[in-house]
């Protein structure tokens, strides 16, 4: 009889609970006495309620079996639900810090997807095409213009700084270079790139007999070997300090201002290709764009302007005229709407870029006569030359100095004296 009325009066107790405070813990009880309404209700499930009934109805059962009923209903009625605070202590916890061998400090952050729409500082809205700088610049039927966007005057300057430099430290004496000369040195290599001469000897390039007469009209073979040899892009006094922060700086001054001069002319479209030297990944639409990196490279590599060297700075500069050629030869056909193959536009920017030097060998022929006239002050010896079956002269050749025959003669000028005065 007692076991049942303590069975009683404990679910007398239950039912006596308000509904308010059924699944408030200790320390907040005290609040729902105090009669203020909570907006949260926690439901009671129907599973909970025949529980109770159960009770009740099976008073008469063994003494072990109610306090298991009892228990179950309390575990069922207590639902803990982890609060806002809590839930943010477990994420930060989550993240772990790294330190890295150089003592930098990197924080792992749990990804989180962003949604809505995109700021608008990430959305492609600028034209891609031509610029009005480019338009401006470039003239029809003179491809040099284009060029001359890409490898501007402070490139050639700085080059000829650099060389200068070189060339006066080596052979102890001053030595200068001149832009007219700079530039048919470029003229040369852009001509035998579209002449596809790659593995083709110099030498046969200024071979009187097989050679093209483009090559020895614009300048001399060891003239163009000598400014080879001597060619720089940085100075050699400042080189090791700035090797310290900057392991690219022997032409990091020429690749950064090309890369500025290609930006000014043109604005690239959304689907800008990247290649695998700067961004090793495989980027988003990779495969749907590849083709303008393989397009890029297999045009360099067909009329590429490149010698054989072990100076990895010459090599860079000889990547980046393939690529102001290809540059340039887009620059000139979308601003001039001239149909023009790579190869023609090559040898026409060739011919452009050895012009003035050309002409200004032509006016130092012309302007001495004395280089091929007889000379009495001169004694008779035998020809230097060695084109002839060693006859003997006293011609001498303006440029080189030596006693040259009629026959090893490559050119006469005929000057009057009206002309000469």
């Amino acid at each position: 009889m007692s076991k049942r009325l303590k069975a009683s009066e404990l679910l007398q107790k239950l039912r006596r609970i308000p509904m308010e405070c059924s699944d408030i813990e200790d320390s907040e009880f005290s609040e729902c006495e105090g009669g203020e309404p909570r907006e949260k209700e926690i439901e009671i499930s129907s599973d909970n309620m025949s529980d109770i009934s159960d009770i009740s109805d099976k008073e008469n059962e063994s003494s072990e079996s109610e306090p298991e009923n009892i228990l179950n209903v309390r575990k069922r009625r207590r639902a803990r639900v982890l609060s806002s605070s809590e839930s943010e202590i477990e994420s930060v916890q989550a993240s772990r810090n790294e330190i890295a061998e150089d003592g930098t400090r990197w924080k792992r952050i749990q990804e989180e997807s962003a949604s809505g729409r995109l700021p608008l500082h990430n959305i492609f809205k600028d034209t891609s095409g031509l610029t009005g700088y480019a338009k401006r610049s470039i003239m029809k039927d003179k491809v040099i213009s284009a060029f001359s966007l890409l490898i501007d005057s402070h490139i050639l300057q700085r080059i000829i700084s650099c060389t200068e430099s070189e060339a006066s430290r080596v052979l102890g004496k001053k030595w200068t270079l001149t832009e007219t000369k700079l530039k048919a040195f470029l003229g040369i290599l852009y001509a035998r790139g579209a002449y596809e001469a790659k593995n083709l000897k110099l030498s046969y390039l200024w071979n009187t007999k097989w050679g093209p007469s483009f090559f020895s009209s614009t300048m001399s073979r060891n003239e163009f070997l000598e400014i080879l040899k001597f060619i720089r892009f940085d100075k050699k006094d400042d080189k090791s300090r700035r090797l310290k922060n900057d392991k690219f700086a022997l032409i990091s001054t020429i690749w950064d201002k090309f890369i500025e001069n290609s930006q000014n002319c043109y604005k690239p479209g959304v689907n800008v290709t990247i290649d695998e030297q700067l961004f090793p990944t495989k980027a988003k639409f990779y495969n749907k764009t590849k083709f303008g990196v393989d397009m890029a490279d297999r045009m360099a590599k067909k009329y590429s302007v490149r010698l054989k060297s072990r100076r990895w700075p010459l090599q860079v500069f000889f990547n980046i005229l393939d690529l102001a050629g290809i540059n340039a030869w887009i620059l000139y056909k979308e601003t001039t709407g001239e149909q023009i193959s790579r190869k023609n536009f090559m040898f026409q920017l060739a011919d452009e870029l050895a012009a003035d030097n050309e002409k200004s060998r032509i006016e130092q022929r012309a302007s001495k006569i004395q280089s091929t006239s007889k000379n009495s002050a001169y004694s008779r010896k035998w020809c230097q030359i060695r084109f002839c079956n060693n006859n003997k002269t006293t011609i001498i050749c303006d440029l080189c100095k030596k006693y040259v025959c009629g026959k090893c003669t490559q050119m006469k000028v005929y000057v009057c004296k009206k002309c000469d005065e």
